[in-house]
């Protein structure tokens, strides 16, 4: 049998070795540390001696918290609209299959930086959402702005008609596909408009 190594009294970073604990699961020695921060952990002998342990998870805490404070918006239990807007469109364009094939990108600027997306962006008003003005083009600056769902709803690539379009698709008759074929646009923009959903009267005001 192996004879635990003698560790009290020894500092491993944050953590001092105080007195042995009980055991874990395998028989592994572990040991009662006192971090610097006052905090106390059970740690294992092989991850004190290895480094793979060196406080008791302050470091990490502290980690977070010094990312998050520098814009403030990214906790976990209260993020803005911006950041989860950021945070969205990098997940869009690396794993969304209506986004890759298309080769739509995040500038350099902003694909790892919130902070910078936030300074040219700005706060992200209620009912409001990320919209490119060009949906060929990707992510930046020049492409980019906080727009309702209204507004992106008329930029999608499969929305051709204007307002004087969408009054006289609510004022004719006939099934969707009667009237996609009579007024020159998709079955699902006449769906849309039909159901009050896009080209509302009442955001024309």
């Amino acid at each position: 049998m192996v004879k635990p190594l003698a560790l009290a009294g020894r500092k491993f970073g944050r953590l001092l070795a105080i007195e042995r604990g009980p055991n874990n699961k395998f028989g592994q020695a572990r040991w009662v540390c006192l971090c610097d921060c006052g905090g106390q952990s059970l740690t294992g002998s092989t991850n004190l001696v290895s480094g793979k342990t060196r406080s008791c998870g302050c470091v990490g805490a502290e980690i977070t918290a010094a990312r998050n404070f520098k814009h403030g918006q990214g906790s976990r239990k209260k993020r803005s609209r911006a950041y989860t807007a950021w945070k969205e469109m990098n997940r869009r364009v690396k794993r969304d299959p209506a986004y890759v094939p298309k080769g739509i990108t995040v500038c350099e600027r902003w694909a790892t930086s919130f902070e910078n997306f936030f300074e040219d962006l700005g706060a992200c008003p209620d009912g409001y959402e990320l919209d490119r003005l060009d949906n060929s083009k990707g992510y930046d600056p020049t492409n980019v702005r906080w727009a309702t769902e209204t507004t992106q709803s008329r930029n999608r690539d499969f929305c051709t008609t204007t307002l004087e379009g969408a009054r006289a698709i609510r004022a004719d008759t006939g099934s969707h596909r009667e009237l996609s074929t009579r007024h020159g646009v998709p079955k699902g923009v006449v769906k849309s408009i039909r159901a009050n959903r896009s080209w509302r009267e009442e955001e024309q005001q």
